[in-house]
């Protein structure tokens, strides 16, 4: 046997003696994780162990400490993780359609890209969280702690946030079509460029909120309180904002077709070079709002208040005339 054969033989010797450790390496990996699942459903407790890619669909985890704990990946399919404490755990891509998660701590978790469509998440502890490209279509969420979560481009899609507490919160570029956010708290929150068309926000509170080029079309925005938010180059059309409050609310170039603002607060507001073609003033008060370049036309005045505080009655007895 010459130099290259010993030196060839020597080089499929190490690589199949790698190929045996890795091996090994796997196999333990392998089974120190079940028995860290062993734990975990023994014990309700696996503070920050490793449970990647595990599968624990319809597990029943309530109460359980996953505290810190890395569930990259993992399979939660239907589980009931109701009341569990997963404060800073690691849930990047795992799957949890339709889970259990009433009451749970998810505080400053990492649920990049994770699948929660149709789960449980009442009354849930999500503040600080990162939800970036997660799928939330259908999720409940009612009552849900949620400020200062991020939701950037997530699809919340027919989700329920009814009076979830979203403030301070970053929707920029999700989709929250359809969704039901009754007397929800998203003061200081960022919208920009949101979806919410069709979407359901009576009594929600807006206030300071950030919602340019949002599209709110159709939107339900009865008695919103709107005061000094920024929805510059907003699609309002067909939205019901009756009773809201746009105090101060800068709406530059905002697009408020055929948009209902009966008995509206406009005061101070900013509605320079904004689309109100057909929209309905009845009611509403303009008083010191900047009307500078605003498409009127078809406009229904009737007991409005305009800018320079004069009652403006033109069409209240346009319905008497036809």
């Amino acid at each position: 046997m010459d130099a290259r054969d010993v030196r060839a033989f020597l080089t499929i010797a190490i690589f199949l003696t790698s190929l045996l450790i890795v091996a090994g390496f796997v196999k333990l990996a392998r089974a120190a994780k079940v028995d860290r699942v062993n734990q975990l459903l023994e014990t309700r407790t696996c503070f920050a162990c490793d449970l990647e890619d595990v599968d624990l669909r319809n597990a029943d985890l309530e109460d359980v400490n996953l505290e810190s704990a890395n569930l990259r990946g993992a399979d939660f399919y239907r589980a009931n993780l109701s009341r569990a404490n997963m404060n800073g755990v690691i849930l990047n891509e795992a799957d949890l359609t339709e889970a259990d998660l009433q009451d749970t701590y998810l505080g400053d978790a990492l649920l990049s890209s994770v699948v929660l469509s149709r789960a449980d998440l009442r009354r849930a502890n999500l503040r600080g969280a990162y939800l970036g490209d997660a799928d939330l279509d259908a999720a409940n969420l009612s009552s849900a702690h949620l400020g200062d979560t991020i939701f950037s481009r997530a699809l919340l899609s027919q989700a329920n946030l009814n009076e979830a507490n979203l403030g301070g919160a970053n929707l920029g570029e999700a989709n929250l079509s359809e969704a039901t956010l009754r007397r929800a708290d998203l003061r200081m929150a960022y919208l920009g460029d949101t979806n919410l068309s069709d979407a359901r926000l009576p009594g929600a509170n807006l206030s300071r909120g950030n919602l340019p080029r949002a599209n709110l079309r159709r939107a339900n925005l009865r008695r919103v309180n709107l005061g000094d938010a920024d929805l510059r180059g907003a699609i309002l059309e067909e939205a019901s904002l009756n009773g809201a409050n746009l105090l101060r609310a800068n709406l530059l170039r905002a697009s408020l077709t055929n948009a209902n603002l009966t008995n509206a607060n406009l005061t101070g507001a900013n509605l320079r070079r904004t689309d109100l073609s057909r929209a309905n003033l009845t009611g509403a008060t303009l008083t010191g709002a900047n009307l500078s370049a605003t498409n009127l036309d078809g406009v229904t005045l009737c007991n409005t208040t305009m800018p320079d505080g004069r009652i403006e009655n033109r069409d209240c007895y346009a319905s008497d005339d036809r």
